[in-house]
């Protein structure tokens, strides 16, 4: 890991998508919010997509990342009926997008992260063209993910069925 990133300068947001337990820069996130309970939904599109809902004056589309991915969800009855969302900083070409997941850990200090780089952790296929590294911290392996780049897959910005 590089002295900045060590130092514990850096935030990282920690998620569960399906069994694996993932990290990503906090400043990749707009936000941390609860899905909303009645999303527009979106005729014509595929089914990782749940809906769309306007969120502090912009259109957030809600994904469902697990789903998107062909993993598949370990939401307890709780988490399932109150999902959490991560907004996530698509830029100019994509736009934010709510990347709903199956758990928010929390902020992880980067400081309390060591490289493990052969740690024996599986990562389901869906998640390996955006994984950066492998790290352990807080009692955890964690794969670290761009998520900003999952959100610009080719794949996602083509959301009809056709």
């Amino acid at each position: 890991m590089s002295s900045d990133i060590s130092s514990g300068r850096y935030k990282c947001i920690g998620y569960r998508i399906g069994d694996t337990y993932c990290l990503s820069p906090s400043l990749a996130v707009n936000a941390i919010t609860q899905v909303p309970v009645s999303p527009t939904q979106v005729p014509g599109t595929k089914p990782w997509l749940l809906g769309a809902t306007k969120l502090d004056g912009d259109i957030i589309p809600f994904v469902n990342i697990a789903r998107f991915l062909s993993i598949p969800q370990t939401m307890s009855r709780a988490e399932h009926s109150n999902p959490v969302a991560l907004i996530v900083r698509g830029g100019a070409d994509v736009g934010d997008v709510g990347v709903i997941v199956d758990q928010v850990v929390g902020f992880i200090p980067s400081g309390n992260l060591t490289d493990a780089p052969n740690a024996n952790l599986k990562i389901p296929p869906g998640l390996g063209a955006c994984l950066v590294g492998v790290v352990t911290g807080d009692a955890r392996t964690w794969a670290v993910i761009d998520i900003q780049a999952l959100i610009a897959d080719p794949k996602m910005q083509t959301i009809d069925l056709t």
